[in-house]
């Protein structure tokens, strides 16, 4: 291994977002796959168990792929892409969880609710993210030993 590969990152490194998604309803269906496994050995699981690995995908993804749009190149086209991917999770993870617990999203109690408020925090991440990251670029370009200054700052000398 380089040098360079060691010291790189996690944070640095560019997970696109639909793979993020993908690995999302993969880790819905393998937790509900061991989730079937406890059932079986006679181990008792909550009755919305389905919503809640749908759930906490959801939010799992909500604040990994804000953390993953500071390494992105061009921020609009991940913006673009993470919504897509998030609204894409969103639908397959709540069909899988009707399909495996047989209600629908509003009588499952408060996971209409929990999905709100969870796509809510997620806009609110990704967009805090965007903001710090134009700071911070704003940041590095200004030259701190001498700052330039502004034209309506400036005295005219005579």
């Amino acid at each position: 291994m380089s040098s360079s590969k060691q010291t790189e990152s996690i944070y640095e490194q560019n997970f696109h977002p639909y793979r993020q998604a993908a690995l999302g309803v993969g880790l819905t269906i393998f937790l509900l796959f061991l989730g079937m496994i406890m059932s079986g050995m006679s181990l008792t699981l909550p009755e919305r168990f389905a919503w809640m690995c749908a759930g906490a995908t959801l939010m799992m993804f909500a604040v990994f792929n804000s953390i993953f749009s500071l390494s992105a190149k061009n921020g609009m086209e991940y913006w673009g892409q993470s919504m897509t991917s998030y609204l894409a999770l969103l639908v397959v993870n709540s069909l899988i969880a009707w399909g495996v617990s047989g209600e629908t999203v509003y009588e499952a109690g408060s996971f209409s609710w929990i999905f709100v408020v969870t796509s809510v925090c997620y806009l609110v991440f990704i967009s805090m993210m965007n903001i710090m990251k134009k700071i911070v670029g704003f940041a590095m370009k200004e030259e701190w030993n001498q700052p330039r200054l502004r034209s309506r700052n400036r005295k005219k000398r005579k």
